[in-house]
């Protein structure tokens, strides 16, 4: 007599993953060359954060914060990138729950640029 055994699948059944939401922040700077501009809700990890140049052409440095604390700070002029900020003292992404700030003080004046904001 032979045993009959049913197809289970192969592969493991596991929770599928949640979703990657994207924050698109337009920030625009003033004559003077200053812009301060707040994300919509954000909450989660940061898992990347993507730099689009716009239309500057000089030194215009981005500074990302959470409450105060410093997530990451970029030159836009230098191109379009994607940075993956990490916590330093655990090399974890950062989790956030509010708005995320975006700063630039004497940077090239009446420029844009956009930065999106990649969490889960």
């Amino acid at each position: 007599m032979a045993i009959h055994t049913w197809g289970f699948p192969q592969t493991p059944v596991i929770k599928p993953p949640r979703p990657v939401y994207v924050t698109k922040v337009a920030c625009t700077t003033d004559e003077s060359g200053n812009c301060n501009t707040n994300s919509r809700f954000i909450n989660g990890q940061i898992l990347k954060i993507y730099y689009g140049k716009g239309t500057v052409t000089a030194t215009t440095t981005a500074t990302v914060t959470f409450e105060g604390e410093s997530i990451d700070s970029y030159n836009v002029n230098t191109g379009s990138a994607h940075r993956y900020p990490r916590v330093e003292t655990i090399l974890e992404p950062f989790v956030v729950s509010g708005p995320i700030n975006i700063a630039v003080t004497g940077g090239q004046a009446s420029k844009t640029f956009d930065v999106y904001i990649f969490s889960r």
